[in-house]
C-alpha cells in the first residue's frame, strides 16, 4: 500500500475497521432510527352510552266492587253460569269495569237477573227482593200438559211455587180443546184449579 494510507483493522464483526475509516475521512456514522408504525387515532366516545329501549306498557284501570244482597238471604248468585256466591251473608267480589249481568236464583223461585254497571275504583250493589209465593195445585180430568206464564211443568197433577200476582195457566192435551185460565195468587186467594178437558169435535 502507499505511504500515509490508512489501513482497514479487521474487528471481530468488521465494523470497526469502517468506523475507523470513516474517522480517517473526517466523516461521522449516524445511526438509523427504528420505524415505528404510526397508530390510528383512537375514537372519542361518550361517557353516556344509551340504556335499551323500553316500551310504555298500557295499565289497566282498577278494578270496581260489587256487593251481593237478597231477600231472602238464601240466593245463589251466578256471572256466566258460574256460581260466585250465597246472600245467606252480604258478600263482595271485584270485577272489572263495565256491565255485568248476575243471577240470582232460590230453589222454588223464579231466578232474576240484576244488571251492574261498574265504573273504575266503584262500589255498587247488587239486590234482588224475591216476591212472597204460594204452592198452587192444578188438576185436570183427563190427565193433561200443564204451562204457567208459557213454562212446561208436564202433565196434571201438578203443585207449583207462584209468586204473588197474576198468571195464565193453560192445560192441554192431545185430541181435546185447550184450556186457559188466568189466576190471582195472593194471601188470601185459592190455592188450587182445576180443568175439565172436552174431545175436540171431529167435522
Amino acid at each position: 500500500q502507499a505511504a500515509g494510507a490508512p489501513v482497514q483493522e479487521q474487528g471481530a464483526g468488521g465494523q470497526e475497521g469502517v468506523e475507523a475509516i470513516d474517522s480517517a475521512q473526517g466523516g461521522s456514522i449516524v445511526p438509523e432510527r427504528p420505524q415505528i408504525a404510526e397508530e390510528a387515532p383512537a375514537k372519542r366516545t361518550s361517557p353516556f352510552t344509551p340504556g335499551p329501549k323500553t316500551r310504555s306498557v298500557a295499565v289497566p284501570p282498577p278494578a270496581g266492587t260489587v256487593r251481593f244482597s237478597s231477600f231472602p238471604p238464601l240466593a245463589d248468585v251466578y256471572l256466566d253460569g258460574e256460581r260466585i256466591g250465597n246472600t245467606q251473608q252480604v258478600f263482595e267480589k271485584e270485577f272489572p269495569p263495565g256491565e255485568h249481568v248476575f243471577t240470582f236464583s232460590i230453589p222454588g223461585y223464579r231466578s232474576a237477573e240484576v244488571r251492574v254497571s261498574l265504573d273504575p275504583g266503584e262500589t255498587a250493589s247488587a239486590h234482588h227482593r224475591f216476591p212472597p209465593f204460594r204452592s198452587f195445585t192444578i188438576t185436570a180430568r183427563p190427565f193433561g200438559r200443564v204451562l204457567v206464564d208459557g213454562t212446561d211443568y208436564g202433565d196434571t197433577p201438578q203443585t207449583i211455587k207462584l209468586s204473588y200476582g197474576e198468571h195464565r195457566v193453560q192445560v192441554t192435551k192431545e185430541g181435546y180443546r185447550p184450556e186457559e185460565l188466568t189466576i190471582t195468587i195472593g194471601r188470601d186467594t185459592k190455592n188450587s184449579a182445576h180443568f175439565e178437558l172436552n174431545k175436540e169435535e171431529k167435522e
